[in-house]
């Protein structure tokens, strides 16, 4: 399953539930399915903002993987 961080660098369920349930709905629920979407379609799911964008990028690179790009 995805996650990111919320305030503190702690995880906290309830702040990411309305994302994870957004990047479900759209057929993501690991790393690689985001190699299949681009940046903007994933910014404009429900409670992706720029530190959410900016950690899911982060769990990409870190794996060797990216966006789709445009």
């Amino acid at each position: 399953m995805l996650a990111t961080e919320g305030t503190n660098g702690h995880r906290t369920a309830q702040n990411l539930r309305p994302r994870r349930r957004a990047l479900a709905a759209a057929g993501h629920d690991d790393l690689e399915s985001l190699t299949t979407a681009t940046e903007r379609e994933i910014a404009d799911l429900h409670g992706m903002g720029p530190k959410a964008l900016s950690a899911l990028r982060a769990a990409l690179a870190e794996h060797d993987l990216a966006f789709k790009p445009r």
